[in-house]
């Protein structure tokens, strides 16, 4: 028969058995977050199909996420998509800022000419893209739909856990008060 655990060790295990739900459910969020993050980019890049530019996918390096030790890191930067971007003359910011945070499908805020400066529009025709074409499109940015998706799985996370933790240990603890 295994011998009984004072309460001490009692409560060591439940500290550790709560270490190894938070571990694992760190790692759950880090790889949902993901998959989330990357769904989002997509369906973003499937809202609208370019006939003014050739896509490189860009923004599906927008996002670095891991989660692990009781963690969970969402960092969201420009830097991330520096050399990737398809025109080597510009700086990833503005497609940082633009199309993943703005939700616009490429189209430029200046140069010779403009129509509306600040506004992103688009140039043509292919390939020097000589003259002002339109307004480029905008949907709603995948920064925003990522976020809203975030907000929706961490409430369900949420509730998994706390209820986990009421099924599995709650009660333990209840036992040692008692004691």
């Amino acid at each position: 028969m295994p011998k009984k655990k004072t309460r001490e060790e009692e409560i060591l295990s439940i500290i550790q058995e709560w270490r190894n739900m938070t571990n694992k459910a760190s790692q759950d969020i880090g790889k949902q977050f993901n998959k989330i993050a990357r769904l989002e980019v997509w369906k973003w890049y499937k809202s609208y199909s370019p006939k003014e530019y050739h896509r490189k996918r860009t923004l599906y390096h927008a996002f670095k996420i891991s989660g692990g030790n009781g963690k969970i890191s969402v960092r969201f930067s420009h830097e991330f998509m520096y050399p990737i971007h398809r025109v080597d003359k510009i700086d990833p910011t503005y497609i940082f800022e633009n199309s993943f945070l703005g939700g616009f499908h490429g189209g430029a805020i200046d140069g010779p000419d403009h129509p509306n400066p600040g506004v992103p529009y688009w140039r043509t025709p292919a390939p020097d893209y000589p003259e002002w074409s339109c307004p480029a499109a905008w949907n709603m940015s995948p920064y925003s739909r990522i976020e809203e998706k975030f907000d929706e799985y961490i409430q369900k996370a949420d509730k998994k856990l706390t209820n986990d933790f009421t099924r599995k240990l709650l009660p333990r603890i209840k036992l040692i008060t008692y004691l």
